[in-house]
């Protein structure tokens, strides 16, 4: 989770926690979020006391150098546990919530195993008010069956947020594509609420795509995340499997 996806977290969490009717949220997340800002990046989001309350993983020193190399390892201070970050952004809501890991293997011994290239157990389904895949899809081989899964353990009326690679050769299997997100929930009722790329180098410098069914060269030179952010509007046992926009209607071809 870079500075996008933190201020994109923290924003979603809030307004949730400003419309919770039951006081309290359920989330889930693709795998456990490593949460790899710098302290300037939490600025604007969490207060000083918040900030200052944040616990830093047991694992700290190993992601900081996995995620920035020996080097820029350094200009992290805190690998927050995902816990200490959601009670921190929650401390003035009388919401509580619990969250679920997604994975297809242990890593910190809290997941919830299963790998999401086979059909999720209905227990999940229209359960969760938040799915964060905050950049796993991509490395799951049976990309249509984890978006389904995705989509279905979502609670009717809760959002789903997606970071992925729109150009990033050989980070996973596949690149995201804004069309993919579009044509899919326009077949299973989901709303696209933003969508928009953003370069590694800057993740403030976002450029919001407007119509995901046009073909865009976007910064051709800088990988770049895919952000799309999505509200799920009815839950339906059975998802559709979309054909793409522009070959469902034939008369422009013949």
């Amino acid at each position: 989770m870079n500075d996008l996806g933190l201020a994109y977290y923290i924003n979603l969490l809030k307004n949730l926690a400003s419309n919770a009717t039951d006081k309290k949220l359920e989330l889930a997340f693709m795998g456990y979020p490593d949460i790899v800002v710098t302290p300037n990046g939490y600025e604007g989001l969490l207060t000083k006391e918040a900030y200052e309350s944040l616990e830093d993983r047991p694992n700290s020193e190993n992601i900081k150098i996995i995620h920035k190399g020996k080097k820029r390892a350094g200009t992290i201070h805190i690998v927050p546990t995902l816990s200490s970050l959601t009670e921190a952004i929650l401390k003035d809501f009388d919401v509580e919530a619990s969250y679920t890991i997604f994975d297809f293997q242990t890593y910190e011994g809290t997941e919830t195993i299963h790998d999401f290239n086979e059909p999720i157990d209905r227990k999940f389904y229209n359960k969760y008010h938040l799915l964060w895949n905050g950049g796993t899809l991509e490395h799951i081989f049976d990309i249509a069956c984890a978006l389904k899964n995705m989509t279905l353990v979502t609670k009717e009326g809760g959002f789903l947020a997606h970071l992925g690679p729109l150009n990033m050769v050989n980070h996973g299997f596949v690149n995201l594509c804004p069309v993919l997100f579009d044509n899919f929930y326009a077949v299973n009722n989901g709303t696209i609420i933003r969508c928009e790329v953003s370069p590694l180098s800057d993740t403030h410098q976002t450029h919001i795509i407007d119509d995901a069914n046009k073909r865009v060269q976007i910064l051709p030179n800088k990988e770049c995340t895919l952000n799309v952010l999505v509200q799920k509007n009815k839950h339906k046992d059975k998802l559709e499997t979309p054909i793409q926009g522009r070959y469902t209607q034939t008369s422009p071809w013949v």
